[in-house]
């Protein structure tokens, strides 16, 4: 199955590497993430000098944001328009990662050829948009760049 088209809200398995994982490498390319975990695509576009599509990723996770890091609490709805779990699940909006679309993206596991769980609801989206855009603005987000 091919993989989805990288839109803005569409929720992924990725091969997510934190923040505190990128310090620890020589170099972010170096770093392993510790597993996969569902992250949203922020944007995408497509660059000018090699035509690959570039992304950001920011992470979703069942551990609740520990200061520094900020989280937006998912809400049920958002969960299960985003096909994810009804556990509580935040994503954090002062870490993202960079990389071109389709590395390090991993199969859903037991839906194979799947690699997206869905779209969160355009209002929760910008939500989060917005309290990214405040972090960045605020220079609170650590972006780690990995392919691009």
């Amino acid at each position: 199955m091919p993989l989805p088209e990288p839109e803005a809200g569409l929720v992924v398995r990725y091969e997510y590497v934190w923040a505190s994982q990128a310090g620890r490498a020589a170099n972010a390319d170096a770093a392993n993430a510790d597993k996969d975990h569902p992250a949203c695509i922020l944007a995408a576009w497509r660059d000018t000098e090699d035509g690959a599509i570039a992304v950001i990723y920011l992470p979703i996770s069942h551990t609740p944001p520990v200061p520094p890091d900020i989280g937006i609490e998912l809400t049920p709805a958002a969960k299960k328009a985003a096909g994810l779990d009804v556990r509580p699940q935040w994503v954090l909006v002062s870490q993202a990662n960079k990389d071109d679309w389709g590395f390090d993206l991993r199969q859903i596991p037991g839906r194979p050829g799947i690699f997206h769980y869905g779209y969160l609801p355009p209002a929760m989206f910008e939500t989060i948009k917005a309290a990214f855009l405040s972090a960045y603005r605020a220079r609170r987000v650590k972006l780690i760049g990995k392919s691009t």
